[in-house]
């Protein structure tokens, strides 16, 4: 399995390092280094299309493998307890988008409703070099991509919207959560 076991390691720093997690959207949690901003709807990444996506992504800055984190249901305090491991995936580039669906949609312990793409409300998508970092939130139904520099793969991708393309999400975002959004990203 793909399973990521040390949370303190990939908490404290490689969360740290992309964004302050006591922020949430509609505020900014990114940190400075990522300067453009992407936007699409949550549901989308359950897809064969995002999985090609987040290859691509990690294919141009070079790296090898996408982690995937649920950060809530907490990670600890609900899915160690319960699952004696974390709700967390390192998974190569190199698995085709029916075993990224597998390994999103595998139950841990018999219990289906707990795999990570069903019992997610926030998750954060990330790669070795952390040139890229995506948070999602369920609840507000929305994906935020951060990159450092120019990323046209992004830019030409009709899933993925520009800060000034955002009311595109008006009828699966709150248009007041879009207008706060669009105020805290640069």
């Amino acid at each position: 399995m793909y399973r990521l076991n040390n949370f303190e390691d990939f908490y404290n720093e490689k969360m740290d390092s992309c964004m302050d997690l006591k922020k949430e959207l509609p505020e900014n949690m990114f940190t400075n280094q990522y300067d453009k901003f992407f936007f699409s709807e949550f549901d989308l990444w359950g897809s064969a299309s995002f999985w090609e996506i987040l290859q691509n992504l990690t294919k141009h800055y070079e790296d090898t493998h996408v982690q995937v984190a649920v950060l809530d249901p907490h990670p600890e305090k609900y899915f160690y307890a319960h699952f004696n491991h974390y709700n967390w995936v390192n998974i190569p580039i190199t698995v085709n988008d029916d075993e990224y669906f597998d390994i999103i949609t595998s139950d841990p312990l018999n219990s289906p409703a707990d795999a990570l793409m069903y019992n997610s409300i926030k998750v954060v998508w990330t790669s070795e070099s952390n040139n890229w970092v995506m948070y999602g939130d369920r609840e507000v139904s929305l994906i935020v991509v951060g990159v450092i520099g120019e990323n046209t793969y992004l830019s030409s991708n009709e899933l993925f919207l520009r800060k000034s393309e955002l009311l595109g999400l008006q009828d699966i975002v709150h248009p007041d959560l879009l207008k706060r959004v669009y105020s805290n990203f640069r």
